[in-house]
């Protein structure tokens, strides 16, 4: 994950756009990003000249009702809690947990507490511990802290009854054995699934739900694209995970969170489906996982 500046004294304001407002749009079913790093498509968006103003407009245009803010570093915690109060008004949540590649280089204590702080004030918009898991393809050399990390964050997840969202990459073995231990106790969801359809049907046999990200546009993508679309419509997600893995036809642009629509779509024509009917699924399953109105 890339490191980020703060926004040092930007006091961001974010319009939201219900949908009896997008009168052009009515007949399109919302939906709604899953997961995504606000705070680094701001970032990225200052040298590209994309503002807050040119996300609300692709919000609209698209039909994206809100999004989840990810905080996996004790930065992008800051950034959540911050940007959440003072936009009271935003279709908006967040998660805290700590992406497994930095797991040698950050103590998981602080974000464990940063949760745990969280809910004992009432934050009713921490929705989820997360992202947390294991990457054996960046960091494969820091197996063992991985793996300490992630056991805490389970640990933390099961004290404060709050779901876990899981990324994994290369390590699909140690990373099932252990969501097989907790499944039960709390939801799970695999964030921007990146394997074939065998690891999807162990994930799901589980009752995990499975996040799809712009990758499943990705020509090479084949097993992914096999795995959405043997993917049961009450186990899906839509995510960008922003501002990475831009879908196609945009690779080499911004992402942002308007670009799930595209993922969405591509998804739909992959399965045969109405978009609108995928739509609703994916914006139903979001809030059942994530506990949201």
């Amino acid at each position: 994950m890339a490191r980020r500046e703060p926004l040092h004294g930007q006091k961001i304001k974010f319009l939201l756009f219900a949908s009896n407002q997008v009168s052009a749009f009515s007949t399109m079913q919302a939906i709604f990003d899953s997961h995504c790093h606000v705070d680094l498509v701001l970032e990225k968006g200052r040298d590209k000249g994309f503002t807050l103003t040119d996300l609300n407009e692709h919000l609209k245009e698209n039909k994206v009702d809100g999004f989840v803010q990810i905080a996996a570093d004790p930065e992008a915690i800051d950034f959540a809690q911050t940007f959440l109060k003072e936009n009271p008004e935003m279709n908006l949540y967040y998660t805290i947990g700590q992406h497994p590649s930095e797991a040698h280089e950050i103590d998981s204590n602080i974000g464990i507490e940063r949760a745990k702080q969280a809910v004992a004030a009432g934050d009713e918009k921490l929705k989820a511990i997360g992202e947390i898991g294991l990457d054996y393809y960046y960091a494969a050399d820091q197996k063992q802290a991985q793996i300490i990390a992630f056991e805490k964050y389970l640990e933390c997840a099961l004290e404060l009854n709050l779901p876990i969202c899981i990324h994994t990459r290369d390590a699909h073995d140690d990373t099932f054995s252990r969501l097989k231990q907790v499944s039960d106790q709390i939801s799970v969801l695999i964030h921007c699934f990146t394997g074939n359809k065998t690891q999807m049907e162990d994930y799901l046999s589980i009752g995990c739900y499975i996040s799809f990200s712009g990758i499943v546009t990705f020509k090479n993508a084949k097993e992914n694209q096999e795995a959405a679309l043997h993917c049961p419509l009450d186990r899906i997600l839509v995510e960008t995970d922003a501002p990475f893995l831009t879908p196609v036809p945009y690779r080499g642009k911004l992402n942002h969170p308007a670009m799930v629509r595209h993922t969405l779509n591509f998804i739909a024509d992959l399965k045969g489906t109405k978009a609108d009917t995928l739509a609703l699924a994916t914006y139903e399953n979001t809030r059942a996982y994530y506990d949201f109105e």
